[in-house]
């Protein structure tokens, strides 16, 4: 490659993943250069609720998300700018009463595992969400979990790490990964060339796009999704609210609005069209669940996408034929909420060869395996089938 900048590590994506792992990286004194094609937190960094929870968690997901709640509530102390991260607990509810019927188990469960979370029966639910339909039965609640201000956490992070001398480069796209005798050497963008020992791709939905010419295929694909915002309300939730089916879910944010949205998420490629009649659904189930909301006001909608992988799990390697390329990315939806403890996790993968939590079942070559079967899970109850985005609510 031609002579341009130098870099100790480059970073191709301005999420909350390139952001957080760009910030633990300068405050180990290690150079970096951001690549951001368009701005910071523009793609599923900034077209999320910032739900943080730990509440039907993938068991390697567990670990690692218990770490970022730690992370977060001390978020905006370290970082010095505003998060807006709150406990504010998640509560899962329903309708029906074989769905309620199973909310005790999955509690215990999640008790074993150092989880608070209790079922919370007919009476003690208005003391969530003081106008909740009486069709709802029972709700079972995880009360660590909390909420974030997606946009402004992306670029608190954006931000600190520019204090620490992060370069970022937005508005600017990488055209190509640069791999000489199976290691890395950089990269090729449309700002010129930078060349670097270490190369993370965190580009999210679009990281397989620049692994292609090397012919690695890392199977992210993009789920849409739709958000609905209201104007400021009184008290509504304390939570953030979900219901088992159908999947509308809402929280309320520091200044009071709403953010509205229901699953499952769709696999319909690259579309980001908002579509009229998702709107009627998300508002009708939500005045269902909260009748009062009738003459809530919507004052805008957006799209997004969630970087799904078959197992809903994310890829966190290095390539194993190109020395100094690592990957982060396919978070399935997840990745928001994690995204503290990931900074940590690979800022140790890339300086000291180690990562925080166990990562040896998230590389590329448990695909090899599944041979289109998907993997291979542990027993779960139907309710914990909720922590997967793209599952079909419960009746």
């Amino acid at each position: 490659m031609t002579t341009g900048t130098t870099a100790d590590v480059v970073i191709i994506g301005g999420g909350i993943v390139g952001c957080t792992t760009a910030y633990n990286l300068a405050k180990r004194g290690t150079r970096v250069v951001v690549f951001e094609k368009e701005d910071i937190a523009q793609e599923a960094s900034g077209r999320n609720r910032g739900n943080v929870r730990l509440q039907l968690r993938d068991r390697l997901e567990l670990p690692i998300a218990r770490e970022a709640i730690e992370l977060w509530q001390r978020a905006d102390e370290e970082l010095g700018m505003a998060t807006e991260y709150r406990t504010t607990g998640n509560l899962l509810v329903t309708y029906h009463d074989d769905i309620a019927a199973g909310f005790e188990a999955e509690a215990e469960r999640h008790r074993t595992l150092g989880i608070d979370a209790r079922v919370v029966g007919r009476e003690e639910l208005r003391d969530h969400v003081p106008d909740i339909t009486p069709e709802i039965v029972a709700g079972f609640l995880t009360t660590q979990d909390g909420h974030v201000n997606p946009q402004k956490a992306t670029w608190a992070f954006a931000t600190a790490a520019r204090r620490l001398g992060v370069e970022f480069r937005t508005g600017t796209r990488v055209t190509g990964l640069v791999v000489e005798n199976g290691v890395v050497r950089g990269v090729e963008s449309e700002g010129g060339p930078v060349s670097s020992p270490v190369v993370l791709n965190a580009a999210g939905v679009r990281a397989p796009e620049l692994l292609g010419p090397l012919g690695v295929r890392i199977p992210i694909t993009p789920a849409k999704h739709q958000i609905l915002v209201t104007t400021r309300l009184p008290l509504v939730t304390r939570p953030y609210l979900r219901c088992a089916g159908p999947r509308v879910s809402f929280c309320q944010t520091l200044d009071g609005t709403l953010l509205l949205g229901m699953g499952p998420a769709q696999s319909v490629g690259f579309e980001t069209t908002v579509s009229r009649a998702h709107i009627s659904n998300i508002m009708r189930e939500t005045i269902r669940l909260v009748p009062t909301l009738a003459s809530a006001r919507v004052v805008r909608s957006w799209t997004g996408w969630f970087e799904m992988t078959p197992d809903d799990l994310p890829v966190i390697a290095e390539l194993p034929d190109a020395r100094g390329l690592f990957v982060c990315a396919g978070f399935s939806g997840h990745g928001f909420a994690l995204a503290p403890a990931i900074g940590r996790l690979m800022a140790s993968l890339i300086l000291d060869g180690q990562a925080t939590h166990p990562i040896d079942e998230l590389g590329l070559d448990r695909f090899d395996a599944m041979q289109g079967h998907g993997r291979a899970r542990e027993a779960e109850s139907v309710i914990s089938r909720l922590g997967r985005l793209t599952a079909d609510g419960l009746k």
